[in-house]
């Protein structure tokens, strides 16, 4: 089995945007999208996340907004047991899905520093990679 996982990379950028692949997976669904954002978004997400969760009712959002192609994510603590929720939504035309999946604090500290790796170089992949249930 594999763990479920995240995966946001640039594709294509001008002076004020940048399109992201986006790339989602559990055990039994998938979906990718293209979807647009500014490398300024993604830097405030990415600092967002630094040190989450702060406390056990904290969450945390990032949303693409509406268009052919889009992507929303939610963090949430999951129960007391130290895992991280993680909701999904990936859009490509009509086409949509929803997931959910569970991740440690460490590996949302690695999506982090590679969020913020990802945007000073413009260029890479930032991965979180999930716990399997």
């Amino acid at each position: 089995m594999n763990r479920p996982f995240l995966t946001i990379e640039p594709v294509w950028q001008d002076n004020q945007i940048v399109e992201i692949r986006v790339t989602a997976e559990t055990e039994h669904f998938s979906g990718r999208a293209n979807a647009y954002s500014t490398y300024k978004a993604l830097r405030e997400f990415a600092n967002a996340l630094k040190g989450f969760p702060r406390s056990p009712t904290a969450r945390h959002t990032f949303d693409t907004g509406a268009g052919q192609g889009s992507f929303a994510v939610s963090f949430s603590c999951a129960g007391s047991v130290g895992y991280i929720a993680v909701a999904a939504k990936i859009r490509e035309q009509s086409q949509e899905v929803q997931l959910e999946f569970v991740a440690e604090p460490a590996a949302i500290d690695r999506f982090h520093s590679a969020l913020l790796r990802m945007c000073t170089t413009e260029s890479g992949v930032a991965e979180l990679e999930g716990v399997i249930a």
